[in-house]
Parts: C-alpha cells; sequence; structure tokens
C-alpha cells in the first residue's frame, strides 16, 4: 500500500475517534446538566431532591395561593414570583 493511502486510513481513525469521544463529552455533559437542573428545581420548590410528593403539594399550594392572590394582599412582585413558580411545577411535571 501506497504511504499515502496509509496516511489517509491513520487520519480516517483519528477522525472517528475523535468523533466518538465528542459524542462521549456531550451525552455526558447533557446528563449532568439534566442532574442539575432537576435539583435546582427541588431546591426552588423548597423540596429534598427526589421528593416528588413535597414538590407537588408546594406547587398546589402556590396554585391555590396564587388563586386568592388578592385576598391574600399579595403585591405585583410576590404574583409574578407565584406565577413563575407554578410555571416551573408545569414544566417539570408537578402540576
Amino acid at each position: 500500500m501506497d504511504n499515502w493511502l496509509k496516511g489517509l486510513v491513520a487520519l480516517a481513525c483519528l477522525v472517528v475517534c475523535a468523533a466518538g469521544g465528542i459524542y462521549i463529552w456531550s451525552v455526558w455533559r447533557e446528563s449532568r446538566d439534566a442532574a442539575e437542573h432537576q435539583a435546582a428545581v427541588f431546591e426552588f420548590l423548597n423540596a429534598k431532591s427526589g421528593d416528588v410528593e413535597a414538590a407537588t403539594a408546594t406547587c398546589k399550594k402556590a396554585k391555590r395561593n396564587l388563586e386568592n392572590a388578592v385576598d391574600l394582599g399579595w403585591n405585583e412582585e410576590t404574583i409574578a414570583f407565584a406565577r413563575k413558580m407554578i410555571a416551573v411545577c408545569k414544566g417539570n411535571g408537578f402540576l
């Protein structure tokens, strides 16, 4: 086999190995980011990590309180925070 062909085969092997490494790294990073996101959601909802019942209860309470926000005397900032909390709850399947 000619030397240029050996070099081409070696280069192709390097490209395949690099692509595999990049793929594995991206999958690892996505799983780490997902775990960090989940932990942040539970912390935001004042629940222990993985405690779905507590997170769901917090979400239901926030939704109930938002419906009675005027009666509770909430200001616009508190109402906006409650809406954000409910959006997080819905986005993560707690409501």
